[in-house]
């Protein structure tokens, strides 16, 4: 899905090292990029269990 650069806004994450890392790997495991990784979370196309979510802070 392509959009308009227009469209788009520049967000900042803070996360330790160790969470970066752990992210960048999900995505690349997932073949995504980072953004697709976040838009696909942020629409609901990739759901996670409940230990999954404990790892992103979700308690």
């Amino acid at each position: 899905m392509t959009k308009n650069p227009k469209q788009m806004i520049n967000a900042t994450l803070k996360m330790s090292p160790e969470d970066w890392e752990a992210f960048k790997q999900t995505a690349a495991q997932m073949g995504l990029t980072r953004t697709q990784l976040l838009i696909q979370i942020a629409n609901r196309k990739i759901t996670m269990n409940p230990q999954e979510k404990m790892i992103l802070g979700e308690y």
